[in-house]
């Protein structure tokens, strides 16, 4: 039986549209945050900032213009919760086939509470380690070792399955195997 590790976001999520992120662009009035944005994700991501605090840093850092803060909070949760369907099954099946599946992800607070209540299929994960809970990246080799010590499973015959290169060398420093997601074929040949 394998342990199975997954990722949230570009895997069992997709990644934000550009429909999605040009919605965000249109709450804050430009495109000119994204540095900003991606510089103080980690963070958000890390439960250091609440999400208000969070795109006023942007709007300070930035020196933009006064928006909607709750309206940019609402529109960057929103890109973000697109199930891949084709990816969910993969992890479902193989749960069925008594295959241990986990989740080591990067989401911020506000985003997971969400996530929790709208994604029921969540529970059916042994461990769901988000940074925001741990105070650690996906990055970070020691986020794999949490969900491997609540799971009950070693390093060794586990694969972590995602699309960020950081996060993959993270678990393979870990002493997982990782597996980059392209789409679900690149998940069931380990499974």
């Amino acid at each position: 039986m394998t342990t199975a590790l997954f990722d949230l976001t570009g895997v069992l999520l997709r990644t934000p549209s550009p429909a999605a992120l040009a919605g965000i662009e249109e709450v804050v009035g430009t495109a000119s945050f994204w540095p900003d944005y991606a510089d103080l994700r980690p963070q958000l991501d890390l439960g250091e900032f609440e999400e208000r605090h969070y795109w006023d840093s942007i709007a300070t850092r930035g020196g933009l213009a006064p928006f909607d803060t709750a309206a940019a909070v609402a529109a960057d949760w929103a890109a973000y919760l697109e199930v891949d369907g084709a990816a969910l099954a993969v992890a479902q099946r193989a749960q069925v086939a008594g295959h241990a599946c986990g989740i080591v992800a990067d989401v911020p607070t506000g985003l997971s509470t969400i996530m929790r209540t709208e994604f029921p299929w969540l529970r059916s994960f042994v461990a769901v380690v988000l940074s925001c809970d741990i105070g650690l990246p996906a990055a970070d080799p020691r986020s794999f070792q949490v969900a491997l010590e609540v799971m009950g499973a070693s390093a060794k015959g586990s694969l972590y399955v995602c699309a960020d290169p950081s996060a993959l060398a993270a678990a393979e420093e870990a002493g997982l195997t990782a597996v980059t997601y392209t789409g679900p074929e690149s998940v069931e040949e380990f499974l």
